[in-house]
């Protein structure tokens, strides 16, 4: 199995029950908070085909004005390698998130993962 790229591909993130959908990890990371991440407002985040990845928050200092040291942090995506690609988890989450939403009302659902996907990321658009 190749080693998702976050750089490149989209990602579903489980907000406590609100799925976000960013078009990458760029998106992502500039969307949320490390201190969210910290407080576990955040819950699994998925590639299109299920694989998982993990958010951490990476810290470091760096120099302002050439003498002072100012603590950052930022939030980064890593593969999470060794878990199989989890489809069914993205599946029953699209499925609940849209559920949610009321959307189901529209119609008959798309069974395939990749097309409920898509309803869902036309319905509600991307973070």
């Amino acid at each position: 199995m190749t080693t998702p790229d976050p750089s490149t591909t989209p990602l579903i993130l489980d907000a406590k029950g609100e799925l976000l959908f960013f078009k990458s990890a760029a998106h992502l990371g500039a969307y949320v908070e490390a201190v969210d991440l910290s407080n576990g407002e955040y819950g699994a985040c998925w590639d299109p085909d299920g694989r998982l990845f993990e958010l951490r928050v990476e810290r470091h200092t760096s120099a302002a004005f050439g003498f002072v040291s100012l603590p950052t942090e930022r939030v980064i995506v890593v593969p999470v390698e060794e878990k199989p690609p989890d489809r069914w988890g993205l599946h029953r989450a699209l499925l609940l998130y849209i559920a949610d939403l009321g959307l189901q009302e529209s119609g008959p659902l798309p069974s395939d993962t990749a097309d409920l996907l898509q309803f869902a990321i036309e319905q509600t658009g991307w973070s």
